[in-house]
């Protein structure tokens, strides 16, 4: 059994992306990950690696030098790397979710690329991990706990997309409680910060990759972008098969 934590970025209002980011690997990798964060935790008098609060020196990190913020990104990094197999995160536009695949029954956008990154993920064990599932836990807190548990619950019920992605239970848990989940927020804020970056904004506004992704993305990482040609194409679909997720 293999188990994905997933996390997110970019569901606050006024951003223009919403990221859900998961780093997938066995229980046996998952218990020495968490030994080796919680060392790292204790060693900085940390009670929880927050991306947001690192990146914008807050709270905890407030008084953080330079020297100090590379050497533990470093660190985390490495911890991330020598215990995770899979890693996997999927965005999209708000504003492009909105306008080509409206949701007749309130789905969100953090559900939607919660939905693509189950299918990712599937499409990632049927290749590497072909024999195995892989258990979900997402994030607690983002208000649409329910939502995930509805469409993870219509996914097991059919034993053929069962099978096919894999799939194994979900649950929810706290990155305060569970250091797998502040992995997840790690590569959450740094797929964000790409797009916020570098995939929305025109060629002339575009800013260098980050060096913190960079690093991440020394271990092969699949991400999936899904532009305003992918929505349309799908909503096309969608309508002609006659479902009724979308308007």
């Amino acid at each position: 059994m293999l188990a994905a934590y997933v996390d997110e970025s970019g569901i606050h209002q006024g951003s223009p992306a919403i990221i859900v980011a998961a780093y997938v690997s066995t229980v046996d990798q998952w218990g020495r990950f968490d030994r080796e964060w919680s060392d790292l935790l204790r060693q900085e008098g940390l009670s929880c690696f927050h991306m947001t609060d690192y990146e914008n020196r807050r709270r905890e990190f407030t008084d953080w030098d330079q020297a100090r913020r590379i050497r533990v990104m470093g660190q985390v990094t490495a911890i991330i790397h020598r215990r995770t197999q899979l890693r996997v995160g999927v965005g999209v536009n708000r504003i492009d979710l909105e306008t080509h695949l409206p949701f007749d029954d309130g789905t969100s956008a953090y559900t939607y690329c919660a939905m693509e990154l189950v299918k990712q993920v599937g499409t990632l064990m049927r290749r590497y991990h072909p024999k195995d599932r892989v258990s979900y836990i997402f994030e607690s807190g983002t208000g649409f706990g329910g939502q995930v548990t509805d469409f993870m619950n219509v996914m097991r019920s059919a034993p053929h997309i069962r099978d096919h992605h894999r799939l194994g239970s979900h649950s929810f848990g706290d990155k305060r409680e569970l250091t797998p989940l502040q992995a997840a927020d790690v590569l959450a804020y740094e797929c964000w910060k790409e797009v916020i970056n570098r995939v929305i904004p025109n060629s002339s506004e575009r800013r260098a990759r980050r060096v913190s992704l960079r690093h991440l993305l020394r271990y092969k990482t699949t991400f999936h972008w899904i532009d305003k040609v992918g929505l349309a194409r799908l909503a096309r679909e969608l309508n002609e098969s006659g479902e009724t997720g979308a308007q």
